[in-house]
């Protein structure tokens, strides 16, 4: 379907897919960035840019971890040059897969457009954890592009933390800075943190 318009001269593409791939997650992590790759070659106009939505929160049936890997393939795609993910998961209705507010999706894929190729100094990337740290009794994981940082909604936020049992507790959380403190009193030398 996309053949017919690669003699067409265009500045970039924004995306927005992924949910029929929650299940093929080790999959997307080649194919996602494959599809890019081609057609950045077919069109022949090098590295342009491409901007995509990261899946939405949503109730996916059956759902044990398979909508995190697949996100986090999203994100991996974020290596290649010229690429921007807008990440929804404030935005997503868990009985919806399509989110209500369409207009702050595309205002977020607007951003990364309005930063990286049009120069204007505007924030577009969205928090991305940068550092975990486990002491005897809680996890600290720092976030870059994190200022400002905040949790909406209470009791929303559904951190949970394991120890060595590999059972997950939900967590109490605490933000300071561009960090967030999650502990729980279930867990008394945490190991992974969700």
């Amino acid at each position: 379907m996309i053949e017919p318009l690669i003699p067409f001269a265009m500045r970039g593409v924004i995306w927005y897919q992924g949910e029929s791939n929650v299940d093929r997650a080790t999959q997307y992590q080649r194919l996602f960035p494959g599809m890019i790759q081609d057609w950045r070659r077919r069109w022949g106009q090098g590295d342009f840019s491409f901007y995509w939505v990261q899946i939405a929160p949503f109730g996916y049936s059956g759902d044990t971890g398979q909508a995190a890997r697949l996100r986090e393939a999203q994100s991996m795609t974020a290596s290649l040059p010229a690429t921007g993910q807008a990440v929804i998961m404030d935005l997503g209705n868990p009985s919806n897969i399509h989110p209500g507010h369409k207009d702050q999706v595309g205002y977020r894929l607007a951003l990364h457009a309005l930063a990286k190729d049009y120069g204007q100094e505007v924030v577009c990337e969205s928090p991305s954890a940068s550092l975990l740290e486990f002491t005897k009794s809680r996890v600290v994981i720092s976030f870059d592009h994190a200022e400002g940082l905040e949790l909406r909604g209470q009791g929303n936020h559904r951190f949970t933390i394991a120890g060595a049992d590999h059972v997950f507790h939900p967590a109490e959380v605490e933000i300071e800075g561009n960090q967030i403190t999650v502990r729980s009193s279930s867990v008394a030398e945490p190991l992974a943190v969700r």
